[in-house]
């Protein structure tokens, strides 16, 4: 029988521990390292992609309580994504970030990547 593999608790207070200490682009940097060395190098060009990325929203529940002039509780003020804004694209409202990345074509590894608020279009 397949071993199992860790829990996503166990994956997000990982990446929260990776995230708080500043580890992120040291570990990116040692796995390309990595993979330069097995030999996978960008060397037939790049793809360079901007796609949105949506963050969870409050639900009508919260938007009303807002409404009312009644705060939000602690829970549901640490679920607001306060770094991410609006965006319109054909019309509809997104709200989030713009994820950049930049992938090798011949072997589809990233090579960069970083979010931003997203651009207004």
């Amino acid at each position: 029988m397949p071993k199992k593999g860790p829990g996503a608790k166990t994956i997000w207070v990982w990446r929260e521990r990776v995230k708080a200490l500043g580890l992120e682009s040291v570990i990116f940097e040692w796995f390309l390292g990595e993979v330069a060395n097995a030999g996978y190098m960008a060397k037939k060009g790049q793809i360079v992609d901007a796609t949105f990325v949506p963050t969870h929203k409050l639900t009508n529940k919260h938007k009303k309580q807002l409404e009312k002039g009644e705060p939000l509780t602690k829970h549901q003020e640490q679920q607001k994504d306060k770094d991410a804004t609006f965006t319109k694209k054909s019309g509809i409202s997104y709200h989030g970030y713009q994820n950049h990345t930049v992938v090798d074509v011949r072997h589809k590894i990233i090579q960069n990547f970083h979010a931003t608020p997203p651009q207004c279009s």
